[in-house]
This record gives C-alpha cells, structure tokens and sequence, in this order.
C-alpha cells in the first residue's frame, strides 16, 4: 500500500485543466512544472508530484520534496530503485542521460499502479553512464 509522510507542499496555478484525480491514469501522483502549470515529461522541468487537483485557473497543490505517492510508468522491481520522471508524469527506473529525482522505497510496483518515493525536485543528479548506475 503506498504512503505518504514527510514532505513540503508548494500551491501554485493550474495553466492546463488537471483535475481528474483517477490514480494510475488520471493526472493525481504524476510530475508537474510550477512553470507550464502542466504535467512534466522530464526531471529537470518538474517542481513536484501533484497532489490536489483542479482546472486550469485554479490553484493545484504538489509536493517538492519528502515520502510522496508516485505513478509507475513500467515495472518496478524492488525497493532502493533510483527514479526519474518520463512522458507524462510518470516514474521510471532510471537509465544512462537520466536526472534521478527520487527512490522507490514500496517493492515492486506494476505499471500504471502507485508506489511511495523519496522526491526531491529542488535538486535532481544527473545519470552520464552505466558505471554511475553501478551496473557495469
């Protein structure tokens, strides 16, 4: 069961309407830019994962940083998994060229399904290869 504890919370406005609140597919638990006021497809340009949500105009609230329900883009198989943000909004197991944003700290998590991280947007590291991963 995924949870949520420790954590900062940033409102800001909606510039596109993220309102439906259905997990795994709706915008709920999924990267946002304070910036587009929109989903984010990529690390470097999400502020947070989305938490409530509301129709372009009017104020959403994420979290920044802390221990945050996500939104599995594909398969994740343990526990201490690194994170990045993809198409989307959705967290992915990170790969070589990838800004790691967050851990898994749930077990395995099935795509589309939600898992509970450790987030921190303000200050993503970036992944140049294998050996960074510590896979080669």
């Amino acid at each position: 069961m995924a949870v949520q504890n420790q954590r900062w919370t940033w409102a800001f406005d909606a510039k596109a309407n993220i309102e439906s609140t259905v997990q795994g597919t709706g915008p709920i638990y999924k990267a946002v830019s304070e910036q587009t006021g929109d989903i984010a497809a990529k690390s470097l340009t999400a502020t947070g994962i989305l938490q409530e949500t509301a129709n372009s105009g009017q104020h959403v609230t994420s979290f920044p940083a802390g221990i945050m329900k996500y939104t599995a883009a594909a398969a994740i198989s343990s526990t201490d998994i690194q994170l990045a943000v993809t198409t989307s909004g959705y967290m992915k197991v990170v790969a070589s060229g990838d800004w790691v944003c967050g851990k898994n700290l749930s077990g395995a998590v099935t795509s589309g399904s939600i898992g509970t991280g450790l987030f921190n947007f303000a200050n993503p590291h970036y992944i140049p290869n294998s050996l960074a991963l510590g896979l080669a």
